[in-house]
């Protein structure tokens, strides 16, 4: 669907003014007036398309003074009536609008429609009115400038107004068509130069560029209309786009801006009539393009330099059954788990659609299909043969699809299996065929006779292949997939079979031809990833030769000097490589080489620390390679990956780091004055104090964000209460960014001088109550900070109270602030325990230590294990290390003051809390190293006493816990957990309910999968491949207001490859507790768990009632 704008007395509004007529006019027996429609001229008319070019809906922006739009006319086809058609009209015209610089919407909106205006942003003003005979209102909506955004964004809180002068802002990386030969038009070219040419060493030719005047250019923008990314159609015959010259800015590359360009430029390729898109797609660019429906068809070929392929897309043909496989990839876990009595019902008519002769992308989407489903096809004969003929399609994307099936289908049919094997195995097998079946091979193989028949055999092709034309081998459907089938064979080989292997790739390795040396380089790639081969150094000598060889040649292949880079790369992960000669190449010319130099070298001083030895001079390789790149403008993406590696040396052995790295960027921040630079010191200044005057260097509101968070973190706070309202006076975005980070790091008492200036410039009602409740509750965590604390003041409740009240008021359904108002909610039921603690310990003391009520100690101890269990209720493993490290924090509070209570009332600790018997961080924030000193002296003090009780308790209360930043989220997306229970000995009665005989088991296998690629943080635990995960399921089973835990447990196997999480807990619970009631309600939570750790993976997964028979 696409929204745009009308031409007036055209056809298409003519249809806009038909269907604004049977909608808005012939209900109420009205009809238009000629002479009022020929006055709409100087109007905007707006159409909502779908993809056939239809008219969904239409909108009319009738321009008033004052920058003011107003909206009239809205009308939607009756029969798309509650499809959310509505709200994309109402958003295509707020952007249309924002684009001709309106920078408020009116409208007088019909009684019945005040609601869908609101969910929207829209507010009321005036009083109701009649208009055409139906009551209406006067609705508005202003549109915030850019602070607002960053904020809005920040908080995902409505911010309206919280800035003073809104101004016109454009919307977010919006694609929009260039004019030729315009400054924007000059602006893309030298993109296109930076990245297309500029790394070949290539030029633009003025006469060529002279003939893009018919073509059609287009740009990603950002808001302050600067030019992200850019990308060029050229019309062909037969509707046909091409499209040209895809060129992202280098600094924003890995940021998701490719397939918003890919999506603009199908968009405006789609509106200008065009129904089918190709390119000429560089080969390693095939995955990106594959993943938007591009399919690519003939032979690979060389354009500038690169190896490319073509690609092509048919529009708006694929989208339901796209979205179907979708579906299914998601649920395809549950497949595997069920028995279906006739597969042919489920796998017939897919089978149908891959018989389809004219439609190769609705082929490939079945192929896809089936892989899924593979289980069920076993050894149909007739799907079998349709996948192992799509198999050697010409459409190069379609038999690797049926690649992929026909390798699925071999997991469940043997005899699948057998009848490749013995075809690919002929004499009579066409050598055609053979090549295109030849990924299969090391598949259907399953005994070494076999896997060596079949090596014999592609050995005896290679060598022909390989002694033939170079056209012929330098073709990748010959000696590329030979040499890759054989070495996956060498695998089910004996040991010396893989010798043989890497013998003939060294000898290919040394040809004098380049297309052979990049196939064995593949080669030896692949054979890096074999368990067995144990001859990574000589791997390494190897690729050196090659990289000499190739620095001192006449003319060096920069495609090969890559090559043999990034697979020493990867060799350096786990061999020492030797990086001095590798430096040659680092220059502003060679940026990728640059990277991975980086990477080389990183990975090289973080093994020779694990080995124990000195790595200062590879440190200061990498710092001089920072140096160089900051030095260097065209460098900018060389200096963020350097500082990223820079900073992951710092976390892990910073008493190296320190003496070396810490100078060195400081003085490059002064040199350079980057604002990445800053960030990068601010992440790591847990490690090292910083100067008290390095803030007076910062030139921009992010500079001194980012100094002042670095010296948050390094703990000078005196300094920051000093001078943080000077630099944020005038500036309330500015001061709610200091506020915010001084909250996240418990430094209450800088933020309180802060958080009432942000409230003075509040208009809009939910952002002046959320910034009156954060006020209430940091005043409140203040006054507990002062460190004269001898009991809770009753001042700090009062304002805990209002805080929540606020909070309350300032939520809705669509900004709920749940993760927020529940953590205030709990830090108050845990001031409150202590309150009671504080009594029952004096008390105690008066009386000369007398404990007066055991029951009451108990239930102090139980409150206290309750807000320990809430606090880990609200983190999620889907967090960053850091957030879960502070949320752990109170947890360990709770912790300390049970055991410390324990010590009082029995003397000794039954149960130690994990984490006390582990280490403490290297890492670590104050209020962690507290509960870990405080851990180790009530577990070793001789004499612990109620006055050490009270001592203990007025720490805890005084001291400044930070928060978690997700809490300052809005909303919370939780990880997307498919589960299934399966029971044999349960009766499934409904979906939630089951049912079990009197005196049986209740035995069950809960099935649980997870993907790591999405809503996890990239420093979340679950992106630890080193760490290896159980599954904790906590059963709570409640039956008629008694409740009990039950704990099972299951090990999580993880594919990194597809970046999923399984796990399958077999659970059973006997007969005896089921016993006595009727019915039993079960809510499960997930745990996942380590050897030190648990962190919630999600809670009330399953919800089953249980009824006994």
């Amino acid at each position: 669907m696409q929204t745009v704008e009308i031409v007036f007395d055209s056809a298409e509004y003519k249809a806009a003014v038909a269907l604004r007529d049977q909608v808005l006019r012939k209900p109420l027996g009205l009809h238009f007036d000629p002479q009022v429609l020929a006055q709409e001229g100087s109007d905007i008319h707006i159409g909502l398309y779908d993809d056939h070019a239809n008219l969904l809906a239409c909108a009319m922006l009738r321009p008033g003074s004052n920058d003011v739009a107003w909206m009239k006319q809205v009308a939607v086809q009756p029969d798309m009536h509650g499809k959310g058609l509505g709200r994309i009209l109402i958003e295509g015209f707020e952007r249309i609008a924002v684009a001709k610089g309106f920078t408020h919407i009116k409208l007088h909106a019909r009684a019945t429609a005040i609601n869908f205006y609101k969910k929207l942003g829209y507010t009321t003003f005036g009083e109701p009115f009649e208009e055409v005979g139906i009551p209406h209102i006067s609705m508005e909506k202003l549109f915030v400038n850019t602070q607002e955004r960053n904020l809005k964004r920040n908080l995902n809180v409505d911010v309206k107004n919280l800035m003073i002068d809104a101004v016109v802002i454009h919307p977010r990386n919006k694609n929009i068509e260039i004019a030729f030969d315009s400054a924007e038009y000059k602006a893309a070219v030298a993109l296109r130069y930076q990245v297309l040419r500029e790394p070949l060493g290539l030029q633009y030719d003025s006469q060529v560029l002279a003939k893009e005047g018919s073509d059609v250019h287009i740009g990603l923008y950002d808001e302050h209309g600067n030019l992200f990314a850019y990308s060029m159609l050229r019309p062909s015959s037969d509707n046909i786009a091409w499209m040209k010259q895809v060129a992202v800015r280098p600094d924003m590359q890995g940021k998701g801006l490719g397939r918003l360009l890919v999506q603009g430029f199908e968009r405006i390729a789609a509106s200008k009539g065009f129904s089918h898109v190709k390119l000429n797609a560089r080969t390693t660019a095939i995955g990106f393009y594959e993943k938007f429906g591009y399919t690519t068809y003939g032979d690979t070929f060389t354009e500038a330099g690169t190896l490319r392929i073509a690609m092509e897309k048919h529009l708006n043909q694929l989208g339901f059954r796209v979205a179907i496989l979708e579906m299914l990839q998601r649920i395809q876990l549950q497949f595997k788990l069920k028995e279906i009595q006739d597969p042919s019902k489920i796998i017939g008519p897919i089978h149908q659609v891959l018989q389809r002769k004219d439609d190769a992308q609705s082929r490939i989407v079945a192929l896809q299909v089936l892989a899924i489903l593979a289980v069920y096809i076993g050894d149909d004969i007739n799907v079998q043969q349709s996948v192992r003929e799509a198999c050697v399609s010409l459409n190069l994307s379609e038999s690797q699809a049926a690649i992929q099936t026909a390798i699925a289908i071999l997991h469940h049919s043997s005899a699948f299996g057998r009848t490749l094997l013995a075809e690919m195995l002929s004499t009579t097998v066409a050598e055609e065929t053979f090549f295109r079946l030849i990924p299969l091979l090391p598949e259907a193989t399953k005994s070494m006779a076999e896997a060596k028949q079949a090596w014999n055999k592609c050995y005896q092709l290679c060598s022909r292949v390989h002694n033939s034309t170079a056209e012929s081998y330098a073709n990748p459907r010959s000696l590329r997939p030979l040499v890759m089938a054989m070495v996956r064979l060498s695998s089910k080989l004996p040991p010396d079979s893989l010798d043989q292997q890497f013998a003939m790739l060294q000898s290919f390795a040394f040809s004098s031809t380049v297309a052979i040396q990049l196939i064995a380089l593949a080669g030896f790639s692949e054979l890096l990833n074999q368990p067995n081969f144990k001859q990574l150094g000589t791997v390494v000598d190897l690729l050196m030769k090659l990289f000499q060889d190739q620095v001192t040649a006449d003319e060096r292949d920069d495609h090969l000097v890559l090559t043999i880079v990034n697979l020493l790369e990867i060799a350096s992960r786990t061999y020492q490589v030797p990086i001095l000669p590798l430096r040659e190449l680092v220059a502003p010319t060679n940026i990728r080489y640059s990277l991975l130099f980086a990477h080389i070298v990183y990975h090289e001083a973080t093994l020779t620390l694990q080995q124990g030895n000195d790595a200062s001079n590879i440190i200061l390789e990498l710092l001089r390679l920072l140096v160089m790149a900051a030095r260097t403008p065209s460098m900018s993406v060389v200096v963020t990956k350097s500082l990223k590696l820079i900073e992951a040396l710092f976390h892990f052995r910073p008493e190296v780091m320190v003496p070396l790295g810490a100078p060195v960027l400081l003085s490059l921040a002064l040199e350079i004055n980057s604002t990445d630079i800053w960030i990068t010191i601010s992440h790591v200044a847990w490690y090292f104090k910083l100067p008290s005057t390095i803030l007076q260097s910062a030139t921009s509101d992010r500079q001194i964000l980012a100094i002042i968070v670095a010296m948050l973190r390094s703990g000078d706070h005196a300094v920051l209460e000093q001078s943080v309202s000077h630099y944020s006076t005038g500036k309330p975005w500015l001061a709610f960014e200091l506020a915010r980070e001084c909250i996240l790091r418990g430094v209450f008492a800088v933020a309180q001088t802060l958080l009432p200036t942000i409230q003075a410039t509040t208009t809009s009602e939910r952002t002046h109550y959320w910034t009156k409740a954060l006020t209430s509750w940091v005043t409140a965590e203040a006054l507990l900070c002062k460190g004269d604390v001898v009991t809770i003041p009753f001042a700090v409740f009062d304002h805990f109270h209002s805080a929540i009240n606020f909070l309350q008021r300032a939520s809705s359904n669509d900004v709920p602030f749940d993760h927020l108002l529940s953590f205030v909610q709990t830090r108050l039921g845990f001031l409150t325990t202590l309150q009671a603690a504080y009594q029952y310990a004096y008390e105690s003391i008066l009386t000369s230590g007398y404990i007066f009520s055991m029951i009451k100690w108990q239930e102090l101890q139980r409150q206290l294990t309750q807000h320990a269990r809430a606090f880990e209720l609200l983190g999620s493993i889907a967090w960053s290390n850091a957030d879960l490290i502070v949320l752990n924090c109170h947890v360990y509070l709770c912790d300390l003051i049970i055991v410390g209570v324990e010590r009082i009332t029995q003397k000794s600790v039954s149960t130690v809390p994990q984490w006390m018997q582990s280490t403490c961080p290297t890492r670590i924030l104050s209020p962690l190293r507290f509960c870990y000193e405080n851990a180790a002296h009530i577990l070793s003090s001789s004499s612990w006493s109620m006055q050490d009780l009270v001592y203990l308790l007025q720490s805890v209360s005084s001291l400044a816990c930070p928060i978690p930043r997700k809490c300052f989220k809005a909303e919370m997306v939780a990880i997307a957990v498919d589960s299934m229970l399966v029971s044999p000995s349960a009766k499934q009665i409904s979906r939630t309910v089951l049912g079990v005989a009197t005196n049986v088991d209740l035995q069950a296998i809960a099935h649980l999968q997870w993907h790591t690629d999405k809503e996890i943080a990239i420093t979340s635990p679950l992106q630890d491949k080193d760490k290896s995960w159980n599954l904790q399921l906590e059963v709570v089973m409640t039956s008629d207001k008694t409740s009990s835990t039950l704990l099972f447990g299951a090990p999580v196997s993880v594919d990194w490859t597809n970046k999923t999480m399984i796990a399958a807990v077999p659970m059973n619970i006997e007969a005896t507790r089921l016993a006595g009631y009727s019915s039993h309600s079960l809510t499960m939570t997930a745990w996942l768990k380590t050897n030190e750790k648990r962190y919630l993976l999600s809670s009330k997964l399953l919800e089953r009632t249980v009824v006994v028979y």
